[in-house]
């Protein structure tokens, strides 16, 4: 048995780790420990007569002083000579190991969370669109608002032209013009059960079956063309130099920009996220984007990462980034990491698009893009188009909508996410004839088509008899939520305790119950049973509407109710009044179109023989459109 080693003349970590090492094998040890001794001029030898645990707490030490442990423990390992407890023990003297302590080597690309940046790029990828015109791809594209997609204006610049100092639509452009969202190509496996072809085109890639989805192709609004900036002179001839910014200033451009209307809004969680102010340093950035292929078609959506590392202009008016792209990526966002849009791509210098080999791209040679920060403003400054609907659906089968124009814009407003309480009270009241009771199908169908909110509508007829707890408890559970209304506490239903008590436990249920969804409560019936207010019912829901500020995700439709809000909430009353000829020509045209005084005319004529045949409201509306759809037809055929 080897003799102790002296415990005094050694550090207690060091003696402990020299324990944990094979010393049994002069050879092998010599293997490890000459090496490193004659590269640092070490003097001490193994084979001078030491004990070979004094001699492994000497080198130990020896290698520590001189930086060395770490390398000297790594041959340790490699040359299998260390005992189980070696690395804790190591440690416990140097500290975290290149395996507990890493460094992060790389500014750009810091870790993210993948779940959270994967559910945003899934997103994003939804907004973003090819545009074709006349059959060809011109460019990429981005929904920047609900109904509202961006792209550079080069990309349809043949469609427009300047008329009296602004930028409008050529006749007859709409029917040439082509927005696609998601064509993608997709490696996953069709779901089981899922027919071959469902979904997409079939293709085979090598080993891997890819489904080609050939994408939902978008109608446009009647006015498609929200806003344009054209590119300037130098731009539209082709960049020399991707730093020419001569003839841009940061308040007027011009943006390359056109703002293109749909005519129905995609349906989306939440509003694109738009970045107002970039970092001023270098950052990295991801590009959606559907490059052109030399057929004249355009490549499924592809994905380009790079740094945007130069701004031109104090303020900027446009950026440089390196990130792949060719010609029919211009119009495409430019994202960053968090994937807000920072840009949208422009173009690139003819030197960057001539070479074929990404090596031999000048150090210089850079893409270009233009900040959304710089145009940001104008989205708010267009006018917000309303989406409306043309027909409902229902078990009976569709119904047409005529009229209800203010009831679908006091929606679209309430739809808005952040929405103020005002906009998220909607009280409907009308006479016999006006479609009151058709409210419910309405709210029910824009609500469905235009967002992911939750809708459940009650019957207030049905509560007769109930006190505000036992009604707080049906809608609560209408929404499949639990409500403990007592919460041990003795109940009444006195004001107060509906107020302080009731109506906030019911608030809290109802804001939390949908997550980030919008629940929307659709009460009817106030016209055909009267609700006493001793049982609190009328107490509850002015409470509700009151505590409307707090509960952010919640809507409340009442329809019939006489009650009268509180004063802030004055302009959330509707009263409806019976289809006018103007709504009936409206019902007639389609979305986006606005019907022409002869439109009108030609509806009065209908609404009149209507009214002959002893129908009012709603049912004369519906006949003066049969009349006119016959009379037109009358005219095609002759």
């Amino acid at each position: 048995m080897a003799a102790p080693v002296d415990e005094n003349r050694w550090d207690p970590e060091v003696v402990a780790l020299a324990h944990a090492v094979k010393l049994d094998d002069p050879v092998l040890v010599d293997r490890v420990w000459e090496p490193l001794r004659l590269a640092h001029a070490i003097h001490l030898r193994r084979d001078t007569g030491a004990d070979p645990l004094e001699f492994a707490a000497e080198a130990l030490t020896i290698a520590e002083r001189r930086g060395l442990l770490r390398r000297l423990a790594i041959d340790l390992i490699n040359g299998e000579l260390v005992l189980p407890g070696f690395e804790e023990r190591l440690t416990a003297l140097l500290g975290a190991t290149a395996f507990n302590l890493q460094s992060f080597v790389n500014g750009d690309f810091t870790p993210k969370s993948a779940l959270v940046s994967a559910r945003r790029f899934l997103d994003s990828c939804d907004r973003v669109c090819r545009i074709d015109v006349d059959g060809e791809h011109r460019g990429t594209g981005v929904l920047v608002r609900p109904t509202l997609v961006a792209t550079a204006a080069h990309v349809v610049q043949a469609l427009v032209r300047l008329d009296g100092g602004v930028m409008a639509a050529l006749p007859g452009s709409r029917e040439a013009l082509r927005l696609t969202f998601g064509y993608a190509e997709d490696y996953l496996p069709a779901p089981a059960g899922e027919p071959r072809g469902a979904g997409g085109l079939q293709a085979v890639r090598g080993s891997d079956e890819v489904r080609v989805f050939q994408g939902e192709v978008a109608e446009l609004h009647a006015q498609w063309l929200a806003w344009c900036s054209l590119p300037t002179a130098s731009e539209r001839l082709g960049l020399e130099d991707v730093r020419d910014i001569a003839g841009i200033t940061d308040a007027d451009g011009p943006w390359d920009l056109a703002l293109i209307r749909l005519a129905q809004p995609r349906r989306v969680d939440r509003r694109t996220r738009l970045s107002t102010q970039p970092p001023a340093d270098p950052f990295p950035v991801h590009v959606l984007h559907h490059p052109g292929r030399a057929s004249g078609t355009a490549e499924p959506l592809l994905w380009s990462i790079g740094r945007l590392d130069e701004q031109l202009g104090a303020p900027a008016v446009r950026y440089l980034h390196d990130a792949n792209t060719v010609a029919g990526s211009s119009g495409a966002p430019v994202f960053d990491d968090e994937w807000r849009v920072v840009a949208l791509h422009q173009g690139g210098g003819r030197t960057l698009q001539a070479v074929g080999d990404a090596a031999g791209v000048l150090a210089q040679a850079r893409n270009r893009a233009v900040p959304v920060c710089r145009w940001l403003a104008k989205l708010d400054e267009l006018e917000d188009v309303v989406p409306y609907l043309q027909e409902v659906g229902g078990p009976a089968g569709p119904r047409r909508v005529v009229g209800r124009r203010g009831t679908q814009e006091r929606l679209w407003r309430a739809l808005r996410e952040g929405a103020p309480a005002e906009d998220r009270l909607l009280v409907v009241r009308g006479e016999p004839g006006t479609g009151l009771r058709f409210t419910k199908r309405l709210v029910g169908e824009y609500v469905r088509r235009y967002s992911d909110g939750v809708v459940v509508s009650l019957d207030v007829a049905n509560a007769l008899g109930t006190d505000a707890a036992g009604f707080a408890e049906h809608i609560a559970g209408a929404l499949s939520a639990g409500l403990d209304v007592a919460c041990g506490a003795p109940v009444t239903t006195g004001q107060s305790r509906v107020r302080d008590g009731i109506a906030p436990r019911l608030g809290a249920v109802l804001d939390g119950v949908g997550g980030s969804r919008a629940v929307w409560l659709v009460f009817e019936g106030f016209d055909r049973a009267r609700v006493s207010d001793q049982h609190g019912i009328d107490n509850l829901l002015l409470s509700l509407i009151g505590a409307l500020p707090d509960y952010r995700t919640v809507r409340l439709v009442m329809v019939s109710w006489q009650q009268t809000p509180p004063e802030r909430f004055a302009l959330s009353v509707e009263d409806l009044k019976p289809p006018t000829a103007e709504d009936v020509a409206c019902a007639l045209v389609g979305p986006g179109g606005k019907p022409g005084p002869d439109d009108v005319a030609f509806a009065e004529f209908a609404l009149g023989r209507a009214s002959a045949e002893n129908l009012t409201g709603y049912r004369a509306a519906s006949r003066a459109i049969e009349l006119i759809r016959a009379m037109l037809k009358a005219r095609e055929v002759a």
